[in-house]
């Protein structure tokens, strides 16, 4: 399963669920009405994700790279960057991800680095400690038009400190002709800064009354929810 081919109408491709180090082919849009990041293949090794709600208030963009990708495995490198206008703080990240594609199924497993910036008058002086996001996902068909996701993400520069956030999701993703839905559950446990979660996951976390973080080793189960088109 190559995610170069052409799309079935109704089908969905690993490529929709963002983990996979394979880019859209080129032309393709993907556009999510809500927090998620929409994207559009510029070509069909390169591909540009933009959040649009998230825009209005903070600005972002990304760009994924395809190396390779062949009928065993896919390598993709990506760099990203956003800015709040309110609190004036950057971030800026950068990463990889290797997809092993097993039949019609893909092992993906990613690594990056994220770092904040506090915008000054005179320069851009790092701020907090460093993320360095890991995840590990596993992504099984079903059928064309529907696909199961079980992921794994944290910090390894909290492992490293011995203070290991976790977020371990499981997702249904299923295809109606152009329209997609992805529901499921993330179970968010450990010290979780809120920056490192999703803006969907940060709002429910905040709303619980986490001004920061979350307390150590809760299991807190965060109900997922995605809706897109792709064209």
């Amino acid at each position: 399963f190559l995610a170069s081919a052409p799309t079935i109408a109704g089908e969905i491709d690993m490529t929709e669920l963002g983990e996979s180090a394979q880019t859209l082919s080129a032309g393709d849009v993907l556009l999510h009405p809500l927090f998620y990041a929409s994207s559009y293949g510029i070509t069909d090794e390169l591909q540009v994700n933009v959040s649009i709600l998230e825009y209005l208030g903070q600005p972002n963009v990304a760009l994924e790279y395809n190396l390779t990708d062949n009928e065993r495995l896919a390598i993709s490198v990506n760099t990203h960057f956003s800015t709040d206008w309110a609190t004036e703080y950057n971030t800026v990240g950068s990463g990889g991800t290797l997809t092993v594609k097993l039949d019609e199924d893909n092992l993906n497993v990613s690594v990056g680095k994220e770092r904040i910036h506090q915008r000054t008058d005179f320069d851009v002086e790092p701020y907090g400690s460093p993320v360095i996001p890991l995840a590990i996902s596993f992504d099984h068909r079903l059928n064309e038009s529907t696909v199961l996701h079980f992921g794994v993400e944290s910090d390894g520069f909290q492992i490293a400190n011995k203070r290991a956030p976790l977020i371990v999701s499981v997702h249904w993703a299923h295809s109606i002709k152009k329209m997609r839905l992805r529901l499921g559950v993330d179970a968010v446990a450990g010290t979780h800064p809120l920056s490192t979660l999703s803006p969907v996951m940060a709002a429910a976390v905040a709303q619980a009354g986490a001004a920061s973080a979350l307390p150590d080793w809760p299991i807190v189960p965060l109900p997922h929810l995605e809706m897109w088109f792709r064209f």
